[in-house]
This record gives C-alpha cells, sequence and structure tokens, in this order.
C-alpha cells in the first residue's frame, strides 16, 4: 500500500518536484552502484593482503625477494604493490655496489620514500568515488528541502487561489514536500553510512601498509646475502646429478697383457 502512497505522490507533483525525483534517482542507482564495488573491493582487498603478509613472513628469513610472482599480483593488490616497489628500489641500489648487499642507511630511507610513495597511489586508489558519497550525503537532505520548500510554496498558493485552507487545496503541495524529503533522507541515509565505513577500513588498510613498510626495512636489513638477483621464487633444492660413466669396454678392444 506503501507504493500507492508514493506512486500517488509523484503523479501529484508539478515539474520542479519530479526533476528533483529524477536527479535524486540517478543519484541513488550511482550511491548504491558505489556501496556495492567497494564492498567487495575491500573484501577482496583484506584477503589478499592476509594471504600476502602470511607468506611474506614466512620468506623474509629465506630471501626477501622471493616473493616476486605473478599469481600474487592480480588486478589490484595494495601490498604486494608496496613490497614490488621496494624490491625494485633496494634492488637497483644494492645492483649499483656491486658487492655488499646489506643495505646502508641512505638505501633505507631511498627505499622507505618509495614504498611510501606507492602506499599513498594505492590509498589514493582505494579513495576512488568517495567523494560522490560524502556529496551524496550531503546534497541529498538539501535537494529533500528544495523539494520540501517548493511542495509548501505551492500549497500555500493553492490556498491563495481557493481562498481556504482546504485539504483539495494543500494535499499536492504537501505530498509533494513530504515526499521529496523522504527521498533525499532516502539517498543520504545509506551514502554517509557507507562512506564513514569505507574510510575506516581506508584508514586501517593505510596503517597496516606502513607496520608492512617498517617490517620490510628492517627484514631488507637483515638480508646479508640475499642480492636483487634472487628475484623469482626459490625452489627446493634438487639433488646433483649423478656423474656421467663411460661405457664398458668391449671384450675383444681389451688389451690382454702377458
Amino acid at each position: 500500500m506503501g507504493n500507492n502512497i508514493l506512486l500517488g505522490a509523484f503523479r501529484d507533483s508539478g515539474l520542479v518536484g519530479k526533476s528533483i525525483y529524477f536527479v535524486l534517482f540517478l543519484a541513488s542507482i550511482w550511491v548504491w552502484t558505489i556501496i556495492v564495488y567497494k564492498f567487495l573491493l575491500f573484501k577482496r582487498v583484506r584477503g589478499l593482503a592476509d594471504a600476502f603478509l602470511s607468506q611474506f613472513h614466512r620468506a623474509r628469513s629465506a630471501n626477501l625477494f622471493s616473493l616476486n610472482s605473478t599469481r600474487l599480483a592480480p588486478e589490484f593488490n595494495p601490498f604486494f604493490s608496496v613490497y614490488q616497489s621496494g624490491c625494485q628500489e633496494l634492488g637497483r641500489r644494492i645492483a649499483a655496489r656491486e658487492g655488499e648487499t646489506k643495505p646502508t642507511p641512505e638505501d633505507r630511507d631511498k627505499v622507505q620514500a618509495a614504498m611510501d610513495e606507492c602506499g599513498r597511489a594505492q590509498t589514493a586508489e582505494m579513495d576512488k568515488y568517495l567523494v560522490f558519497l560524502a556529496t551524496s550525503a550531503a546534497a541529498g537532505p538539501l535537494f529533500g528541502i528544495l523539494g520540501t520548500l517548493w511542495g509548501v510554496l505551492i500549497a500555500f498558493r493553492q490556498m491563495g487561489i481557493v481562498g481556504a485552507a482546504t485539504l483539495d487545496a494543500v494535499a499536492p503541495g504537501i505530498s509533494e514536500a513530504l515526499l521529496t524529503t523522504v527521498v533525499g533522507l532516502g539517498i543520504a541515509i545509506p551514502a554517509l553510512l557507507a562512506f564513514n565505513y569505507f574510510t575506516h577500513v581506508i584508514a586501517k588498510t593505510a596503517e597496516r601498509l606502513d607496520a608492512f613498510v617498517a617490517d620490510f626495512l628492517n627484514a631488507a636489513q637483515e638480508q646479508k646475502e640475499k642480492g636483487p638477483g634472487a628475484a623469482e621464487a626459490e625452489t627446493p633444492a634438487e639433488r646433483p646429478a649423478p656423474r656421467p660413466r663411460l661405457p664398458p669396454t668391449p671384450a675383444s678392444q681389451r688389451v690382454i697383457s702377458g
């Protein structure tokens, strides 16, 4: 029955009211598209982060460069991207010295700067489209107020024309005013809740990235014999190939002494 009330209020609305409904309807579609997309994206990022950090902690004591594998780099993985930027910068600086593999304090600063820059880029990527949620949360009620004022204006105008405050005179304007308020709040509330939640998730992810950068730098400081040449994942040591044996000499070719 509620649908009939809403449809009736929409039919009774004027051109301005219907224009406001149309704008809010388009905004609502985009808001919910962003909410669903970001929710699935952050869920995937959280799973990839847990898997990557688990493998990194297992590999850091053996070879810091051993996680350079394509299976750890899907379409969007902030932690692997930061790790890759650190490996590339550290590898370039170690290779330039052609000897000592342990990073110097200058190397540490440069690697940290490269990883921090990549981390900011990844955070900005996660923050994309959230500004529309913030805008919708702020503008939705304003559009509702605009429709409310317009509906009240229509109601008072009809009262002036009729000369009395009858229900038939004020009902269309009041219904238009209330409907625009409901639609505006219906967009602003989920947009505000989603924006606050996603902002919290991004802040927590940024904190984990900062902790990972520090962990990477500590692991790099511990690397003494591993260099940038070990860029691919290490494989278990293989048994040495057996030494080749000479074929037996035929009996007809043997030299019989005596």
